[in-house]
């Protein structure tokens, strides 16, 4: 009697595991229908979703039909431990599935439209900035800032927005505020986290989700254009990570330094009295740049938390600063 009642106990243990695959396989074909004609932008999703046949395929190796189950006169050890394996594989599925669903939504959400990237041309054009020709670099520091503000939701360039807005009804500032602030979604930062915390996310946002790719034309991008193109040089970086601190809270500023060898590089400063236990290099004043009294610390978006202490450091001056303010 105990025999039987556990063998429809595990029978239908088996069916409703069962049912639960099939009803997540049926989601996940909706989900690849979804991504026909995106093309290479997503060849990085269909890696993820290769893998994931992969460990269908796997699955598919574990199974056995209900008869076989039942048939099992007396070995329910073995029905448990099936069951707990496909149980572990549907955990392991579904958990695939939803990173793979949230990173689709991420690419969709962070594209860039036609008309935004136009707005940007034609910023750097007016405002003879196509390239960067480091000559005046207080200058390109300023209009660095200023694109990272841009992107928080200030109408830094009226003239031009006026021209934008009439051609489509809508204000650059705005699209690409929301676009920052999906990215501050993602990380999922919220007004109670420390800084230290909301910096340590952020980095590892951007190495996640941004290469370094050298400019063949060193022009700036705007943080939406980065986090579209998913990659960018030291000014890029730069630009972006400076403007996702000061979306969360921090005082930050963008900054040119030259090296001993007089070559530039750019980097982030934070207006913070620490760095919570990590190393870092920082300056205890720089009122003479125009900055806010305190220590303003360094910030390469290039690396982690743990890594913004770098023996080359000192061979760096600051050359230039622009405040986000």
């Amino acid at each position: 009697m105990i025999e039987g009642l556990l063998s429809i106990e595990y029978r239908n243990k088996y069916y409703e595991v069962q049912s639960s695959y099939i009803k997540l396989e049926r989601e996940l074909n909706i989900l690849q229908n979804q991504y026909t004609g995106l093309g290479k932008d997503y060849d990085r999703l269909q890696s993820r979703y290769n893998a994931l046949e992969e460990s269908y395929s796997g699955l598919q190796t574990y199974s056995i039909s209900p008869e076989e189950s039942i048939n099992q006169q007396g070995d329910y050890v073995s029905q448990r431990e099936y069951i707990i394996k496909m149980t572990s594989y549907l955990a392991l599925f579904r958990e695939s599935y939803t990173n793979l669903r949230k990173n689709y939504d991420t690419e969709v959400s962070l594209r860039i439209g036609n008309n935004l990237e136009s707005y940007y041309d034609i910023l750097r054009y007016e405002k003879n900035l196509i390239t960067s020709n480091w000559q005046d670099v207080q200058r390109e520091a300023d209009f660095c800032a200023q694109l990272a503000l841009h992107d928080l939701g200030y109408n830094c360039w009226p003239t031009l927005e006026n021209k934008y807005y009439i051609k489509t009804a809508e204000h650059s500032y705005e699209i690409a505020r929301k676009k920052i602030n999906e990215v501050i979604n993602i990380i999922e930062l919220k007004a109670y986290h420390p800084p230290t915390y909301k910096i340590k996310k952020i980095l590892e946002y951007i190495q996640q989700n941004i290469h370094y790719e050298y400019d063949f034309v060193n022009s700036y991008l705007a943080p939406v254009e980065t986090l579209g193109f998913k990659s960018g040089d030291c000014d890029d970086f730069s630009i972006l990570a400076s403007a996702l601190f000061k979306a969360v809270g921090i005082d930050s500023a963008f900054a040119i330094f030259e090296n001993n060898e007089g070559k530039y590089h750019c980097m982030v400063l934070v207006h913070l009295e620490d760095l919570g236990g990590y190393p870092y290099y920082s300056y205890p004043d720089l009122t003479d740049k125009k900055l806010d009294k305190g220590t303003w610390i360094v910030i390469e978006p290039q690396s982690t938390i743990d890594q913004q202490y770098f023996d080359s450091f000192n061979m760096y001056s600051l050359v230039a600063v622009a405040p986000l303010d």
